[in-house]
């Protein structure tokens, strides 16, 4: 006779399902897909199931999970995540990782895309059938590899959903061109639905340990996070955050004090000037039919 084979992610969700069923009642109607807040749980139950679970599964999930998973798959696979966490790095030349005294200065960068340049790279996202974030990611992710040891790398990315981390993997070996570098950046940015991702508060708990050859980089929508800049500046290595204001995006590029503030103020200005030539660029490939 067969046996059925059960995988570690099937025995997470059954065994989050038996918790549901005790706390609720097994005529509940709860399955592994549905929205356990569609099941008519309110606070006090939910705090009866997060406290059976924390038995389960000690210090590896909070309440705000359970909020942002809100579905027993959802949560199961946010488990098996934590247990096999991977935070990826990126290794850069050795140059980049190191400061000195006779090098040292500040760690940001900022500058203004203006309403003019802010209305170009609109219409050349939509071109491309992304959003203006999206471009502006692609941009940051492919001038990284520039610098870096290989065409592929994971970029943090909060730009989707309040206070959650995914890591996208963008690989720009076959991009010729900048059109094509927008496919492919698409491409790897609609993969976000397909990972649960992270949040902040969980990639705090996991304690990022810096690397002495890669670094983490975030790029992130400053609306998208609540608690301050310090929270994130503790936990990644470079940070390109946009903040939209009227008419207006600000960008504040930062890299951690450690590193060599000369060289990555030299790779910020780089991309300042980059999006630049990328509109002109563009815009003459367009005139030349």
């Amino acid at each position: 006779m067969n046996q059925r084979q059960i995988t570690p992610a099937q025995q997470l969700e059954e065994s989050i399902l038996d918790v549901f069923q005790q706390v609720l009642g097994t005529d509940a109607g709860v399955t592994i897909t549905k929205n356990f807040f569609d099941l008519g749980s309110d606070s006090m139950l939910l705090a009866q199931v997060y406290n059976q679970l924390e038995k389960l599964f000690p210090s590896q999930i909070t309440l705000t999970n359970m909020f942002a998973y809100p579905s027993i798959a959802r949560l199961a696979r946010f488990i098996a995540e934590q247990e096999g966490m991977i935070l990826e790095a990126y290794p850069v030349p050795p140059d980049y990782m190191k400061n000195s005294v006779q090098t040292l200065q500040d760690n940001r960068y900022e500058f203004v895309i203006e309403k003019e340049r802010l209305g170009e790279i609109k219409t050349l996202s939509e071109q491309a059938d992304i959003t203006p974030m999206e471009w502006l990611w692609s941009l940051f992710a492919y001038l990284l590899t520039e610098i870096g040891s290989r065409p592929q790398l994971h970029v943090f990315t909060l730009i989707y959903r309040m206070n959650h981390i995914s890591s996208i993997s963008l690989d720009v070996q076959n991009a010729g061109n900048f059109n094509e570098l927008f496919a492919v950046a698409k491409q790897a940015l609609r993969s976000v639905d397909e990972q649960p991702g992270y949040h902040i508060q969980d990639l705090i708990r996991s304690d990022m340990k810096s690397r002495h050859d890669a670094i983490r980089p975030l790029f992130c929508d400053a609306d998208y996070f609540s608690g301050g800049r310090s929270t994130l500046e503790e936990q990644f290595d470079i940070i390109c955050e946009m903040q939209q204001e009227k008419r207006k995006l600000l960008i504040t590029m930062y890299c951690q004090p450690r590193l060599s503030t000369a060289l990555w103020h030299t790779f910020f200005r780089t991309y300042d000037r980059m999006l630049d030539k990328v509109i002109e660029n563009l815009r003459s490939a367009e005139a030349r039919g």
